[in-house]
Formats: structure tokens, sequence, C-alpha cells
């Protein structure tokens, strides 16, 4: 027998010889062994002959002549009739080429490695201790008797394995391949399969592993490589090359992602400690675990080192995201200090990080850039992160067309880019972007991202005012929702708010409360939750519960008032003004002229100020598609036009215009402009618009009639706002202090107030 340590306990017969014989001609009388040393080849040779004499020949040894020391055995046997002989071969012959010249039997390596059921047999050992044995050497015999006594110790296995294969790859033929296989995880055909395609290598793959006994039948089911002949193979190629043993090692775990999971290939990368291949196969896979198990992707983030997070600028923000991943949805935190794009130390390492990978695009660079405009949205860089996506979305393009990008990931980026896009109100490159979204999604087969992507189109169509298009990317977007787990409220939200939106547009209060009833009562973190505020400011108004929602607004703007994009800012606005057409809710004055401006053109001509009203539709022009009420906009120019209310021709025109529009809450909005209530009666609308269009009616009541005042009146409501006593505005008008009483009097009696504090308020409230 070879021996491999003084401890090593002697065997009688190799423990694999009787599955040979079931399998071979026992008759023959030549025996060719190639297999590596560590295996008992010798024992397994003397088991062959059993009570027959025979010889051991060792010609493994690369300087032999085989072909004369065989010619040399030949006629032996024919010699001497009774002759046995077991030649141990190198595995540079061909056992095929052997049979076919001799008659004889040839047993591989694979012979030679004892089953699980041989090792227990074998060992005496308990289940629980043959399973670490088997798992540790795959049946190599001496490796596996030196752990007997202890299988927690492998070091004497392993320096058998290790010498054994040493010697034996240092002459293989397909050493080289051998080797790439120690850096697969997974051993089962499919990936062993793709591993050899992906290398280029077509005649090396499952079976022959099989054949040469690197791959074996597990302890319970599937297949396995040995961890100590994995360890070896693995040792033996950084050794010649560390730069390529690094490029097969993430070569494995890609493999695994695409032949498995992302998840296995992970938990792999992970429980080994790799933090590089771990990071390597996040930056390209991410999203498909971000899609199947979330939570799962905030575990491995959370396991890696900081001095790992501190190599790259982006692995942090990425923790920081993943963070805020819960039971169903993301819930990311809203900005809590005044956005600087120049004083924000991690978005100009992003800059400088993104600026550099462009150079080179690659899936890095994708996933690099996605992190730079998540980061800039979530501090409330709205308009840089925009500006980003733009640049992002260019880089996206060139790595496509160049090398297959792996569509979810591209699915992922484009959705991102229109949706940081979108909130800063360029709506063509948002469009533009969902649509690659969600043709990238098509191809990864994804309903996940199908139905976000479509959500997202039908919502930004909706509020451009195009149900059409809107009720087609909802139909698509409802044949896949059902299969959505994780994530399916968040994904669907987009088509919530444009089923509310579309609602709103019919004036269908119904239907409005439906949608609600499937939102949060109150606005949660969603991106877009300044829309979600404006369908509760008109459901409000139509329900009369303005001051509990108004007091909601008015909190909700405190608390995110760095979270403002400008879609976000133009429907806080539109909210409050529509609060504020009830009466019962004070106007205000937004930063931007144009934020809600065709709403408070509509205040400001049911208050009679023409000039007001036109300055501000002016202002609207200004607004992308998606902020703008258009059909609003046209009618009230035509409000503008016609003071004292509508011609038969300006009918004709509103019936026009509205068949072209045909949205009901344009034009129940026109009819509360005073001298402009008949004109639902006039254009002869059905019964059920009639109702629809009186809710909004009786909630923007008429504006009360501005009190008339006379220069003096005016002359006194100035002083007032100087903050001038009576005495002192006496003195200043050269009048008595009992006139200035009189005429104090009947201005506050005109304002309906008690005293000038309460005129200064009332005087305020009605633009006077």
């Amino acid at each position: 027998m070879e021996p491999s340590s003084v401890d090593e306990p002697q065997l009688a017969f190799h423990p694999s010889i009787k599955r040979f014989h079931e399998v071979f001609n026992a008759q023959s009388r030549l025996l060719f062994i190639t297999a590596a040393r560590g295996t008992e080849r010798h024992l397994f040779a003397q088991s062959w002959f059993a009570d027959h004499p025979g010889e051991i020949l060792d010609l493994s040894a690369p300087n032999f002549d085989l072909q004369r020391e065989l010619s040399q055995v030949e006629e032996r046997m024919d010699a001497d009739p009774a002759a046995r002989f077991a030649v141990l071969i190198g595995p540079t012959e061909s056992a095929w080429l052997l049979s076919s010249r001799f008659d004889c039997v040839v047993a591989r390596q694979c012979d030679l490695l004892m089953t699980y059921d041989e090792l227990q047999e074998t060992l005496g050992s308990t289940a629980e201790d043959t399973t670490k044995i088997f798992e540790q050497t795959g049946g190599w015999s001496s490796a596996s008797l030196s752990m007997r006594n202890n299988p927690e110790d492998t070091t004497n296995a392993y320096h058998i394995i290790r010498t054994g294969l040493a010697r034996w790859l240092a002459v293989h033929p397909q050493a080289e391949a051998i080797r790439q296989a120690g850096f697969l995880p997974i051993m089962d055909e499919p990936c062993v399969e793709e591993f050899y395609n992906q290398l280029g290598n077509l005649s090396f793959g499952f079976a022959e592993l099989q054949d040469l006994g690197f791959v074996q039948a597990g302890p319970s089911r599937g297949w396995i490589m040995p961890h100590l002949v994995r360890r070896a193979l693995v040792e033996q190629q950084r050794d010649i090359d560390p730069v390529v043993a690094q490029e097969l090692e993430l070569l494995g775990l890609r493999t695994v992602a695409n032949t498995h999971s992302v998840q296995r290939a992970v938990d792999n990368a992970s429980q080994r400690r790799n933090w590089k291949a771990l990071d390597h196969v996040l930056v390209e896979r991410w999203i498909d675990l971000f899609i199947t198990n979330p939570r799962g992707l905030r575990k491995y983030l959370s396991q890696v080192p900081e001095f790992v997070m501190n190599r790259t600028s982006y692995m942090w923000v990425a923790v920081r995201i993943v963070a805020a991943i819960g039971t169903d949805r993301m819930v990311l935190p809203f900005p809590s200090i005044v956005p600087n794009y120049e004083s924000d130390r991690a978005a100009q390492r992003m800059r400088e990080l993104t600026t550099s990978l462009y150079r080179r695009p690659s899936p890095r660079a994708l996933t690099a850039g996605l992190l730079e405009i998540s980061y800039l949205r979530l501090a409330g860089l709205y308009s840089e992160s925009a500006d980003a996506a733009e640049r992002l979305r260019s880089v996206a393009q060139a790595v496509s067309s160049v090398r297959r990008v792996n569509p979810k990931l591209l699915s992922a980026v484009e959705l991102h880019c229109g949706i940081s896009l979108e909130l800063e109100g360029r709506d063509v490159q948002a469009k533009w972007a969902y649509t690659a979204a969600y043709q990238a999604a098509q191809v990864g087969n994804t309903a996940f991202q199908i139905a976000d992507a479509t959500g997202r189109l039908a919502l930004l169509c909706a509020k451009q005012k195009d149900p059409t298009a809107a009720d087609h990317w909802l139909a698509l977007h409802d044949e896949v929702i059902a299969e959505v787990a994780w994530g399916r409220e968040m994904v669907g939200r987009g088509a919530t708010l444009a089923r509310g939106c579309l609602a709103l547009q019919d004036l269908d209060p119904v239907e409005l409360d439906r949608v609600m009833g499937n939102l949060p009562k109150d606005p949660d973190s969603d991106e877009f939750w300044a829309s979600h505020v404006l369908f509760l400011a008109f459901q409000a108004a139509l329900s009369g519960q303005v001051q509990e929602h108004g007091l909601l607004l008015r909190r909700l703007a405190d608390e995110r008032v760095y979270a403002l994009s400008d879609l976000s800012a133009e429907h806080l606005e539109q909210a409050r003004q529509v609060l504020a057409l009830t009466g019962h809710w004070e106007e205000s004055e937004p930063a931007e002229d144009y934020h809600a401006a065709e709403f408070r053109a509509l205040a400001a001509l049911r208050a009679g100020r023409f000039d007001r009203a036109l300055s501000l539709l002016e202002a609207a022009k200004t607004k992308p598609l998606s902020q703008r009420y258009a059909g609003l906009h046209l009618y009230l120019e035509m409000a503008t036009r016609h003071q004292h209310g509508p011609s038969d021709q300006q009918i004709e025109e509103l019936k026009r215009l509205y068949a072209t529009q045909n949205r009901l809450v344009d034009l129940a909005m026109l009819s509360t402009i005073p001298g402009w209530e008949a004109v639902p009666e006039l254009m002869e609308l059905d019964s059920e618009s009639m109702d629809r269009i009186r809710l909004l009616q009786q909630a923007f009541p008429a504006p009360k009639t501005l009190p008339k005042l006379t220069e003096r009146e005016n002359e006194l409501l100035a002083l007032l706002r100087e903050g001038l006593t009576r005495k002192q505005i006496a003195a200043t008008t050269y009048r008595s202090e009992n006139t200035i009483k009189t005429q104090l009097r009947g201005l506050y009696r005109k304002l309906d107030v008690a005293d000038g504090v309460d005129a200064l308020d009332r005087a305020r409230e009605l633009g006077l």
C-alpha cells in the first residue's frame, strides 16, 4: 500500500474493489490503474488479484518508455497463461487505446474513490462523522482513514490529497481545466457546462469531471466536489497565476448566478468572506436580489466589513438605500437639511466616481450612476439628479450597444432615470426613459419591473391628459401586478395614482374615493407623495373636510420642506389653491409665479381681477405638460376675454374644446366663475355630468362680492398697514380724530370686522 501516515490503519482489501468487480470482467489478467497517489492504488491492485498471484508494475512516472514496458508485459503473459499484472499508468495514457490493444480492464480514479456507503462501512463511524469526512475527502482512502479518529482534523488528509493531485496534475493533459473547476461553487451538469462554455472549452465538462472523480454524488443528494480537493485545486491555480485565479473565482460566481440564482452566488461569496467577489456579483446582479429577496440584499450588505465599505464611494450609499427596505416597500427618509450640492461631499465623491467610470462604460458604471441619482434625490438635490440621469442614460445606451447587459439592471437604471427626470418636469425625457425601462423589463421577463414601468407610464400619461395612453399602460400593468410578491403596493403606486388622476379629470367622486381607499390615509414616503396630497385636497373639497386636510397639508409642507422637487412643489401648491377656492382656507403665494398658475388665475377671475389672471395664465405656459391644466387654461383665457359671460359663439367654441379635451373637472372649474355658472346647461351636458359639476360648484361657492372702498378708505387702509394709530392718522391727514374715527367705523363695516387688526387680515384675504 501507499503509506501516507505512520498512524494510518491498514486495510486488508480496497473498499471499492467489490463495486469494481460487479461492473468489470474479473477473468481478465491485465489491469491498468490511472489514479492519483493517496487513492490506495497498490491496495486496489492487490485486492484485484484476490487469491491469484500477480505483479504490480508502477509505470506512472513520465520517464518510462510505456510501449516498450507493455510489450514486455505482453510477452510474459503469453509465456505464462497464469500470470496477472496490475499496471499503474499516468493520466496521459488513453484507456481507450489500451483497451483496443490489450485484453484488459481499466480502473479510473473514480473507481478507486469510496462511495459514502463504502466509507461508512470501512470506518465504522456514525452517519454524522462519515458525512463530514466524505464531504472533505470524497472517499480518498488514505485521506479518509487519516480523519477516522478526529473528523475535525483535516491537516494530514489535506497533505495527502494536495500531494497526490500535485503529482498527478503535473502531467495530466487536462490539468488546466481540472484546476479551473475548483472555482465553481456548485457542481451540477448545467452549471459545469455553462462554466466551461464561458471559458471557451467545449471538450471538457461535467462527464469528464465525474469520470476523473472530481465530481461525486453527495451524501444526501446532488453532486459535490470534496472540500479538500477543491482547496488543493484552487491553491495550485493561485500559485501558478493569482490574477487568473481571481478571474476564475468571479466567473464561478457569475455562472452560479446565471444557472441557479444570484442569492446562491452571494451566499457562497459571503460564507467564504470573499468581499471582492461579493462586490462584483452585487454590482452586476444586485437587482435580481432586490426583486426576489430585498431583505436578503440588506443582510448581505450589512455583513460587509467597514474597511471594504471605505474602498468605494458608492458602497455606503447602497447600504443607506437598502436600509430603507421594509416588509413590503421601500421606506426612504426625506432630506432633513438644506440641500447644497457644492458642499455635499458625498454628492461630489459620487460625481467624481461616475465621471471616472463613464470613461469606460460597464455594468459597474451603471450601478454607480444609479446610486448617484438615487442619493441626489434622497438629499433633495432634484435638479442635479435630473442632470445626472441624462448623463446616465447616455452611458446606458453606450454600454448596451457594445455588450450584453443584464436587462433587469438596464430596466432599473432607465426607470430611476425616468423618476429623476419627471420630478424635475422633464417629461419628454422621462417618458423615453420609462419606455426603455418597460422594454428592458420585457426582455428580463420580470413582473416586478414590468408593473413598475407600466404604472409610471400610466401616471405620466394621465397627468399629460392622455387618458387613452394611460388606459393602455394600466391594462398592461393589470396583466402582471398579481405576479408581484414583495413590493406589490410599491410598484403598483404609479397605477393607483394614475387611476386617481383619471377619476379627478372625470370628476368622478365615487371612483376617486375608491382609489383613495387604496392609498395610505396620510401620504407616505413615495416620491410622488404630492400627487397623493393633491387628490386628497379635491376629495376634501368635495366632501367638505377642508379644515382637517388643510392641517395635514400644512404639517406635510413643514415636515417635507426640503423634499420639494419641481413636481412636488407644483402639486403641493395646487392642493393649497384647491382648499382656498372652497373659501374655508387661506390663500397663499408660492415661491414661483408659475406654480398652480391656472388655479390662481381661476381665483383671480372669480374675484374680478382680470389683469392678474392674464399674467398668471402667461406664467403657466412655462410649465411642463404633466403639470399643466391645458383644458382649464384654454377655458380661462376665454373667460378673461369675455368678462360678462359667454355668448352663443363662445358656447359653440366650448363644445368644440370639450369634445377634444373631454375633461369634466376643467369645465366644472370654469363654471364657478361669476357669469359662467350656466355654461354646463348651455352646453346641454348629460345629467350625470351635470350632477358632478354641481358637486364642484358647491365645493367652490361663488366668492363674496368685494367691498367697494372709497379713495379715503383705501388711504386709511394703507396707513393702518404702516402701523399708525388713530391719533397718528389724524395728524398725518390733517383731519380731526373724530373724523378719522367715523371714517374707520365705515371701513370696518364694509369689511365686516371690529377693529384695525381684523381689517388688515380681511383686506389681505380679499386681495385689497
